[in-house]
């Protein structure tokens, strides 16, 4: 398992996707978090502002989200849980479950 934490924001869309994909060359299952609906503009180095559902998926490209989690009162944050395969993700979604 990889952590990708406040990372993908900062990449251009013609490096997200090599990068990405760099990320599950190495692990099937990757917890990446980004900043959630900032505005444009909010922080001037980020590139994809703002981020939201549809360009999340984008960004991660034909791959499954197994667990999210929106965190942070005023700078909101997405966390999520997110594996290569469809099958492995059921597998998770259960272990992660069974965390107390």
């Amino acid at each position: 398992m990889i952590t990708c934490l406040e990372v993908l924001e900062h990449l251009t869309d013609e490096e997200m996707q090599p990068f990405v994909d760099k990320l599950f060359a190495h692990a099937e299952h990757v917890i990446i978090s980004v900043p959630w609906r900032w505005p444009k503009g909010k922080c001037a180095n980020h590139v994809q502002d703002p981020i939201g559902r549809k360009k999340f998926l984008q960004m991660i490209g034909n791959r499954k989200v197994v667990k999210q989690k929106i965190v942070g009162r005023r700078s909101k944050r997405l966390v999520a849980l997110v594996t290569e395969s469809s099958i492995a993700a059921s597998a998770v979604a259960d272990s992660v479950a069974a965390v107390p």
